[in-house]
């Protein structure tokens, strides 16, 4: 997971997150809802789905509907990661101060912050312009069948 710094910091920050998706539909509300509560702007999401594969917008339509998502059709490209990168940054570098850089199965775990923007306004960070942040890899806990659970409590035995 990367975080970039796209401009100075102001008094009120604002984070927003570039993600990419490919048949997540059965977990996308949690990731948005996880990032929404953790203090995030707003989430630009590259719809990476086959052509005729599922559709984002089925699942998560209030949340476009009240701005808080906006969908890139990335559908059918293959290794896309770089160019919604490239794409994301040239997007929002001018409109936010942070970007995160995930993936729809990655949560970010601030230990001792339950909001984004308290972290980022940390001291530490005042010359930062990238925070790389290290993943911890779990497991599938012998799940060989999907449950209707969040992935957070599916998912707690690390390697």
């Amino acid at each position: 997971m990367l975080l970039i710094l796209t401009k100075k910091i102001r008094n009120k920050i604002k984070v927003w997150i570039c993600t990419i998706g490919k048949e997540e539909n059965l977990y996308i509300k949690e990731y948005i809802e996880y990032y929404k509560n953790l203090g995030v702007d707003k989430i630009y999401l590259y719809d990476n789905n086959e052509k005729n594969g599922e559709s984002f917008e089925t699942v998560i339509f209030d949340y476009i509907k009240i701005n808080y998502i906006n969908i890139i059709n990335y559908k059918g490209y293959l290794k896309p990661q770089n160019k919604m990168m490239n794409n994301c940054y040239k997007m929002s570098y001018l409109k936010y101060d942070w970007i995160i850089f995930n993936d729809i199965d990655e949560f970010l775990y601030l230990k001792n912050y339950s909001y984004i923007k308290n972290f980022l306004n940390e001291p530490k960070f005042n010359n930062c312009k990238i925070i790389y942040l290290n993943f911890i890899f779990y497991t599938d806990n012998n799940n060989l069948h999907y449950e209707n659970k969040s992935v957070v409590s599916r998912f707690k035995e690390k390697f």
